[in-house]
């Protein structure tokens, strides 16, 4: 991650801010940085696309009051967790 990160200032930046309408260096950083370019795709984003170049968007988050506590206390939670029924563990000692 450190890595990507350090790519995509030190090389990506400067090739984008040389040639800002190009679309190699779009490409360049989208295959210099995968872990951000998936991130990208699953936020249905372009592959280049960087929150700190788009300051202008609003970014919707989901904000808390103490009134809505006894609200988010009444509605119905559950919990998703996977289990094994049966595992088998191979043993090969003399008792088994």
């Amino acid at each position: 991650m450190l890595l990507e990160d350090s790519i995509d200032r030190y090389i990506n930046d400067p090739v984008q801010d040389r040639y800002p309408n190009a679309v190699f260096p779009k490409i360049l950083g989208g295959g210099l940085n995968p872990c951000r370019t998936m991130a990208n795709a699953l936020r249905l984003k372009k592959p280049w696309y960087r929150d700190f170049q788009h300051t202008d968007e609003v970014v919707p988050a989901v904000h808390f009051v103490r009134e809505d506590a006894e609200v988010l206390k009444s509605l119905p939670s559950f919990e998703i967790f996977p289990h094994f029924n049966a595992l088998s563990l191979p043993v090969n000692t003399s008792q088994c």
